[in-house]
Order: structure tokens, then sequence, then C-alpha cells
């Protein structure tokens, strides 16, 4: 393996959790691969890509939080 390309990270749009529904599963996953990067030998380059969340234009803030109904 010469290279790996991590391309996903978690996108929603019902978020109830900021840090349990983006942060800690896109570090969890991004700390995973390095960790399994740094086993592999023959790894040249790791290339690590935003999500479709960095182009997005979400909803206004308020659409964003939890339903209380």
């Amino acid at each position: 393996m010469d290279y790996i390309i991590h391309v996903a990270s978690p996108f929603h749009f019902k978020v109830t959790d900021y840090n349990k529904d983006f942060y800690e599963p896109a570090i969890q996953g991004t700390t995973g691969i390095l960790k399994e990067a740094i086993k592999e030998k023959n790894v040249k380059r790791v290339v690590i890509t935003s999500s479709i969340a960095a182009v997005v234009n979400p909803p206004k803030s308020d659409s964003l939080a939890p339903n209380d109904s």
C-alpha cells in the first residue's frame, strides 16, 4: 500500500450533540487511520480531506437545534 486517502467525515442535519455527532467520530476515524498508517511500512502519503460540511451552506443554526416538541 503506497497511499491512504481518507475522504469521509460524519455529516447530517439532525444534530443533537455536536461532540457525539461530528467531532468524536471524525477524530476517532482520522486518528484510527493514522495509527494504522504508521504500522504499514510502505505508506508514502496519507491524504485527509474535509467533509461535504465544509462547502455546504447549512440552514440557520436554529433549525439544527433539537426539537423539544
